[in-house]
């Protein structure tokens, strides 16, 4: 085995067709609207949302494309989506429900009518906490004075709702990190790429693509006051990084308490699946899957290896000293993500899940050290099975 690892409302009366219809002849200059939505939604409603998102990713807007549009029927001037310390007039309002996408991450607008009103939907499934545009900035400043690099040149690729710990989730040297509930952002953020006269790119080379550039991972509250570099995780050499989903999403059982760390290395739909565990006691375990023939997993061979627990001592400090669990729900792949690869590696600790499908220089430097030593562990003779 080896480890290669997102129509117009009847109704819009009130305003004459001659105001539509120059409003929107002036507003859909470049509105990238997909087919299924375009006879409904109006153009100059889905570029004021894109423009909206634009500030907040500080993104150019034909980035931005609306997929779908749904007419709503809000049941407050809030649009449904007050703050904590809002007072929302009741009432119906007419608008709509909007999904956006930006290259690698989906967004959902609500909207009036006429786009006057605009609220996004929270990245957080239980409160209404907005990542605004003014935190958007406040990080952009943030990261150019750290990473010397100007902030209207800065772009935010994915910005992830996490429920941080006292230490905002990166492992502070001295510092012993409690649980603290504290909400906020995980947020990948890429320098753009200029061409030879300083125009800057578009970050999409058609629908899918992307270039490669360097990027920043950085860890914020949902106010922005606190705002943490994750050096760990972040790439500054144009590797392509994003993050996974929310961990009840990762389709992954629960770690029994004694595992120190877990490998499952999930190969293509034709082949079979193997899953290494290291155990506290110094056992590694071997187990062999057929993804197959059947919807569920089915576990054909186990097979164990005993190592010595001063080598599972030197493992688990390495884990600390590499800072793993910065690495936890961000998802790596190879440079060239048309090269073929052979396999999604999944790593795992009690406090951190990692994926990769890719191998060597490909990987921040950190991961590389822990993937180094964790092949010295690992008897492949016995995964051949």
């Amino acid at each position: 085995m080896s480890i290669q690892i997102v129509s117009l409302l009847a109704g819009i009366s009130l305003l004459s067709s001659s105001f539509i219809a120059s409003a929107s002849e002036s507003l859909s200059d470049n509105a990238e609207v997909s087919e299924q939505v375009s006879d409904t939604l109006p153009n100059f409603v889905a570029r004021r949302i894109r423009q909206d998102l634009a500030e907040r990713l500080n993104v150019p807007v034909q980035d931005l494309v609306v997929e779908n549009a749904t007419p709503q029927v809000w049941h407050d001037h809030c649009l449904e989506l007050a703050g904590p310390d809002e007072d929302c007039v009741q009432g119906s309002k007419r608008g709509w429900r909007v999904e956006i996408e930006s290259p690698l991450q989906a967004w959902v607008y609500r909207s009036d009518r006429t786009a006057t009103q605009l609220r996004l939907e929270s990245l957080f499934n239980s409160e209404q906490i907005d990542f605004s545009a003014a935190v958007s900035q406040t990080l952009l400043e943030t990261v150019s004075a750290q990473v010397q690099y100007p902030a209207e040149s800065l772009q935010l690729l994915q910005v992830k709702a996490v429920t941080w710990d006292s230490c905002l989730g990166a492992a502070i040297p001295g510092v012993d990190c409690v649980p603290s509930a504290i909400p906020g952002f995980r947020v990948l953020v890429t320098e753009a790429v200029n061409d030879a006269i300083g125009t800057p790119y578009s970050i999409t080379q058609g629908r899918g693509g992307r270039v490669f550039r360097r990027e920043w991972v950085y860890h914020l509250s949902a106010d922005a006051e606190q705002v943490i570099y994750n050096a760990t995780a972040s790439d500054q050499r144009g590797r392509v990084g994003v993050f996974l989903e929310d961990s009840s999403d990762y389709m992954l059982e629960p770690l029994d308490e004694a595992v120190i760390f877990q490998m499952n290395d999930d190969l293509y739909a034709d082949r079979d699946d193997v899953k290494i565990t290291l155990v506290a006691n110094g056992e590694l375990i071997y187990e062999y899957y057929n993804n197959v023939s059947s919807e569920e997993e089915t576990v054909l061979e186990t097979r164990s290896q005993q190592i010595s627990l001063e080598r599972v001592a030197f493992f688990q400090t390495l884990l600390s000293q590499q800072n793993f669990s910065d690495f936890s729900g961000v998802g790596y792949g190879k440079e060239d993500r048309y090269t073929g690869i052979g396999s999604l590696v999944t790593l795992r600790t009690q406090n951190a899940v990692v994926r990769t499908t890719a191998l060597g220089e490909d990987l921040p430097v950190n991961l590389q050290i822990v993937l180094s030593a964790w092949s010295d562990l690992v008897n492949y003779e016995a995964v051949a099975f």
